[in-house]
C-alpha cells in the first residue's frame, strides 16, 4: 500500500506542469462564467473592436450549456465547442489513469498532437469553424 501511495505521488511530480494548466484553466474558466453571467454579453475584445464574432466567441456559454448536457445550445453558441469538450475531458482522463497507473497516455497522446502537420489541421477547423459559426447562426 505504501509502495502504491508512493508511485502515485512519483507520478503526481512528473504531472505537476500538466496539473497546473488544467487548474488555471479551469479557474479561467470559472471566473469567464461567473462574468458571462453577471454581464449577459460577451466579453471577446475582438467582437468589442471589430463587431465580428472570433472562433472561441461563445464558448464558455457553450460549455456551460454542455455541463447541463444541453448539447444543441452549446452547438448554437460555437459548433466547435462540443469536440473540443470531449478533447478537454479525454485528456483529463488520460491524466488520471497516468497518475494512478503509471501509464504514459497523456505524453503519447501529446507526441501525436503536436506534429507539424497537425499545426494545419488546428488551422483549417479554426478556419471552417468561423467560417460555419458566421454563416449559420449571424
Amino acid at each position: 500500500m505504501v509502495n502504491r501511495w508512493y508511485n502515485i505521488t512519483d507520478h503526481l511530480k512528473q504531472h505537476k506542469y500538466r496539473l497546473l494548466s488544467l487548474l488555471k484553466g479551469v479557474a479561467l474558466f470559472t471566473a469567464l462564467s461567473f462574468l458571462t453571467r453577471i454581464f449577459k454579453t460577451s466579453l471577446c475584445p475582438i467582437y468589442y473592436i471589430w463587431g465580428k464574432k472570433c472562433f472561441g466567441c461563445g464558448m464558455t456559454r457553450a460549455f456551460i450549456s454542455i455541463l447541463q448536457l444541453n448539447f444543441t445550445a452549446a452547438a448554437r453558441y460555437n459548433r466547435l465547442s462540443i469536440p473540443l469538450f470531449i478533447g478537454v475531458s479525454t485528456y483529463c482522463l488520460f491524466l488520471l489513469v497516468d497518475i494512478l497507473f503509471g501509464t504514459k497516455l497523456v505524453i503519447t497522446m501529446e507526441k501525436y498532437l503536436t506534429k507539424k502537420y497537425m499545426y494545419m489541421v488546428y488551422f483549417l477547423i479554426l478556419i471552417i469553424n468561423t467560417i460555419c459559426n458566421h454563416r449559420l447562426f449571424n
